[in-house]
């Protein structure tokens, strides 16, 4: 399965801004949509990518980080599917209803084969993430990354790779290191933080794990474990 970065803190040769976006290649599934429409329109058309090829769109939470970009794929590719979750406002459930198919949310669901949401997740900021397989994608893991892979856990056999914004630029390095810890008691073989996981976790990360790779907006990855 191939990952491409389509919005992020850091771009190569693209458009950097705070924000994240992710599009599953292999499924024409966007998750996220980065924090500003316009830079999201250059980047998806450097990357030639077109939204009207795109079927599924995913929204982690309703952090204007992640739902920005949402007019520009509505506007071009009206009717497909939105996925989000039943504590979202009511304003941008209408906003999306306008031009979109709105699924709503709360509990774990197959979106297709081999693709599940997690539902609705978090004591406090409600968050969902997406399972592709053995992969796990987070927006900004607001309810925590170790309770995020425990519950992907509960719905698929193995995560091996998970990746996205884990939001841990307030934790300590003994915080960091002791979820990592965790992470990799969970079977995780690689994580990868990016958006708002904040440098100290980003290096650390980069330090334990074998196989990570750097995120950027126009990188590939491959969940090659």
């Amino acid at each position: 399965m191939r990952f491409k970065i389509l919005y992020d803190n850091e771009a190569k040769d693209l458009k950097a801004a705070w924000g994240f976006s992710c599009l599953i290649e292999d499924k024409n599934i966007l998750f996220d949509t980065g924090g500003d429409a316009k830079i999201l329109e250059h980047n998806m058309k450097r990357l030639n990518i077109d939204p009207k090829k795109i079927d599924t769109l995913v929204i982690s939470h309703e952090h204007w980080d992640h739902i920005g970009g949402i007019p520009y794929i509505l506007g071009k590719n009206p009717g497909l599917r939105v996925y989000i979750l039943e504590s979202f406002s009511d304003a941008l459930k209408s906003k999306i209803r306008e031009n979109a198919k709105l699924i709503e949310v709360s509990e774990p669901e197959e979106i297709e084969e081999g693709i599940i949401t997690t539902g609705e997740l978090g004591p406090g900021i409600k968050e969902q993430s997406l399972i592709v397989e053995d992969t796990v994608i987070t927006g900004c893991a607001h309810p925590g990354i170790v309770e995020i892979i425990k519950k992907a856990k509960e719905l698929v056999d193995e995560i091996s790779l998970v990746f996205g914004g884990f939001h841990l630029k307030e934790k300590s390095e003994d915080e960091i290191l002791g979820i990592i810890a965790e992470l990799k008691k969970l079977g995780v073989k690689n994580a990868i933080p990016c958006h708002c996981s904040g440098d100290l976790a980003i290096g650390l990360f980069k330090r334990e794990f074998e196989g990570y790779q750097e995120i950027y907006a126009g990188k590939v990855l491959e969940n090659e474990f």
